[in-house]
């Protein structure tokens, strides 16, 4: 029988609570497909960051197939993406979202419950460590695709 990653433990504590943040980690690192991938709590709101390394070759190939256009219009994540660096000492690009967007539950800001013009709003989602794991395999898989690299 196979030893249960960490995340498959972190899994099953955070679905049995109604405060989730509580147990899961501020960081997890991972790789999917050969590309590495970073998952980090912001630690002002409580929400959480994904992030992608995308080789700078593995890169300039997904931005001339995809016709070099706007990067929100060439990868589709949740709150559309909003980092975009180059990161010297790793000859990689990282891209990355967050999960603090209107409908998003951030853990250090309580919700008030006031609506706002007029409307009142819906209860935030917690978009979790396993959402952001999804969401961060998911730009890995959309560059890979376009590019046709298998990376693994």
């Amino acid at each position: 029988m196979s030893k249960p990653t960490p995340f498959k433990i972190i899994s099953d504590i955070v679905s049995k609570t109604k405060r989730p943040w509580e147990y899961e980690p501020d960081l997890y690192e991972w790789t999917h497909r050969g590309i590495e991938c970073i998952a980090r709590r912001n630690m002002t709101h409580g929400a959480w960051c994904g992030y992608v390394d995308v080789p700078h070759d593995l890169w300039e190939t997904h931005m001339v197939l995809a016709n070099r256009g706007e990067l929100d219009d060439l990868i589709d994540v949740h709150g559309g993406l909003t980092f975009n660096e180059y990161i010297l000492n790793k000859a990689a690009h990282r891209i990355g979202f967050d999960c603090a967007h209107a409908g998003d539950l951030m853990p250090k800001i309580p919700f008030n419950g006031v609506s706002y013009e007029g409307e009142i709003l819906p209860i935030d989602a917690y978009r979790d460590l396993a959402f952001v794991i999804t969401e961060c395999e998911s730009m890995v898989d959309q560059i890979l695709k376009v590019t046709g690299d298998t990376h693994d």
